[in-house]
Parts: C-alpha cells; structure tokens; sequence
C-alpha cells in the first residue's frame, strides 16, 4: 500500500554525467558524428531532440545505449543523476521503505529529458519503487511559457492534492530538472500542500529538509479580478481599471497575474488553477 508519494522532476544529468565519465569515453565514441556531447544542452526543437522523431527518442530499452545508461546508473546512482541522488536523500532524510513509496518522474516533452526518465524509470522499477512517469510541455520561447507553467500546474497540483486528500504524505525532489520548471513545480507543489521539499546541493552531497513558509493564494485579493476575467480572457484596458482601480490593476500586472496586450488587459490562465 502506498504511503508516500515523491514528485521528481527530471533533466538531464544522467546524459551529462555519463558523457563526461572516462570510464565510457570509447563506448562514447562510436555516438560522436550524432554530436552526442551536447544532448544534455539541445534545444527542444534540435532535429536530434524533438519528439517524435528525434533520434534521441529511438533509443529504448534494448538499445545499447539505453543499457549503458543503465548500468552506469546501477553502478554509483547518486554520482550518476541528481534525480536519484535526490530521491535517496528523501529516503535518507525519512526512513522510507520503497515498497510504501510511489515515485512520478515528470520529464519534459524532450527526447532527452524523456531518454533520461525512462532509464531513471527502468533502475527505480528494479529498486522495488512503484513508479510512472509523466510529460509536462517543454518551454521553448517566452510566448509558450505561460503553456508550459499551465501544464505543470495541471498537472502536479491536481496530483498533489489528489494524494493528499486521500492521507498519503507528498514529497518533492527538488534537486534535478530543468530551474524554470522546477522553481515553478516547487512552488505549484507548496501551494497545492506538499509535506516536504528536500534539496541536496552539489558541492556538500547532504539532503537539505527546506522550510516550507505558510503560502497561500490570497483569494480575497483576487476575487474581484477573477470574477471580472470569469468568462473572458482580455477586457477593453480603460474599463479594467475603471472597475478594479488603477492600484489594483498595476499590482496583477507587477505579480504577473495579468498582462498587457496591446489595448486591452489579459489574465494570466495559470492563475485560475491555483484559486480552484
């Protein structure tokens, strides 16, 4: 039976550690015409990295390099990724059994991002971990930010606060993945009620227990903005702040909750998942 639940976000250190490993230079070698020393670093739209069709994305399970992205993980897993080294600080920092423990590696739609999930995946499975993964969107310029960030709000807040209705503690690994998303996940992660956030920092190795501050949507704030914008996404500017006031309007533009295009005032989509 489940009791506790981990939230992981996953990068790419996997590919980088093992790229920069003497130990597989020679192995390394036969991938250098396929420039594999920058996958870790590829944009999301590099022909070698977009899903589906990048080549990143055909090496699975049986292929050789998905074997030896395995069994250097196996061999030292908290040198390999941050995601593992994360996950074992959680479980140090706690005393879990990985038996009571379901684990949600959330890649992004990246193909090495996910080439790295699905190894992390394949090594947890084998550690006895109920695990599954799941894709948030890649953020591949400023006009798909908001996309991206109302992804991961879907997409983990409903999970937390799912698991945490039905008395399982949360637990987020914030060590590995890409800093936007996971400022982000952390942050969607704290507001939705998770437990605990555990951090280890490179260069002391030790699981950090971060102090959770009492955050919380000031609804009271919001609720006249929200009911303006119910029903539409962008209102005429001049009657925006004739109804909100100029203060108020400037403050939502300031914390992002709403934004100016061209004449008229829009709301942010994102903040609507944090009030429901």
């Amino acid at each position: 039976m489940v009791k506790y639940t981990y939230i992981c976000p996953v990068g790419t250190s996997l590919l980088q550690n093992f790229i920069n490993n003497p130990k597989w230079k020679d192995f390394i070698t036969e991938f250098k015409d396929l420039r594999i020393e920058v996958w870790p670093k590829l944009s999301p739209d590099d022909p070698l990295n977009a899903v589906p069709n990048g080549y990143i994305c055909s090496i699975v399970k049986g292929h050789e390099l998905f074997d030896a992205l395995l069994e250097f993980l196996r061999l030292s897993p908290r040198d390999a990724c941050a995601e593992a080294n994360g996950i074992y600080g959680i479980r140090d920092c706690y005393g879990h059994s990985p038996k009571d423990v379901e684990i949600f590696l959330y890649n992004t739609r990246t193909c090495n991002s996910r080439l790295c999930s699905s190894v992390i995946e394949e090594f947890l499975r084998s550690e006895g971990y109920l695990v599954q993964r799941i894709e948030i969107a890649a953020l591949r310029s400023v006009d798909d930010f908001e996309l991206g960030l109302i992804d991961v709000l879907d997409k983990v807040v409903r999970l937390v606060r799912k698991r945490r209705s039905e008395g399982i503690r949360v637990y987020i690994n914030a060590t590995p993945g890409f800093k936007s998303e996971v400022t982000f996940l952390v942050i969607a992660s704290i507001l939705a009620g998770a437990n605990a956030v555990v951090y280890i920092h490179e260069s002391f190795k030790t699981p950090i227990n971060l102090p959770i501050p009492p955050l919380a949507v000031n609804t009271e704030l919001l609720s006249g903005v929200l009911k303006l914008f119910k029903d539409v996404a962008c209102i005429d500017t001049y009657y925006v702040r004739r109804v909100l006031g100029d203060e108020l309007v400037s403050n939502m533009l300031d914390l992002g909750v709403l934004k100016l295009k061209e004449d008229k005032v829009c709301i942010r989509e994102w903040i609507k998942y944090l009030t429901t």
